[in-house]
């Protein structure tokens, strides 16, 4: 069964966390080859803002976006950058993104 969205619960922290996520075939052992994808989530909070940091290792493809949900934040998104973009936030408590991100900025007030 093809794997469209992974969810992933974001919970703010005043501080740092390290998160991780193994993908590989789930099928044989071509991990031992390099086939599989490990995701590391470098995570930062504070009072007014939240940055999650995607490394990517390994030489498996993925082809699912991830929905980020934010939880527990203590203050209102008012800015929202993708790979130093500005977006859109039609959702304060969620987007929909590609796998392939390499950071995402929130600030707020509150």
């Amino acid at each position: 069964q093809k794997i469209e969205v992974v969810t992933l619960k974001v919970y703010h922290k005043d501080g740092q966390e390290v998160s991780k996520l193994f993908e590989d075939d789930k099928d044989g052992y071509g991990y031992e080859n390099g086939d599989y994808r490990m995701s590391t989530f470098d995570v930062e909070g504070s009072g007014n803002s939240l940055t999650i940091k995607q490394s990517v290792e390994g030489k498996h493809k993925v082809s699912f976006d991830y929905e980020v949900q934010f939880l527990g934040l203590p203050f209102t998104i008012k800015e929202l950058s993708i790979d130093g973009k500005a977006q859109e936030l039609s959702d304060h408590s969620a987007i929909r993104i590609s796998s392939d991100f390499a950071e995402i900025e929130l600030n707020g007030f509150g």
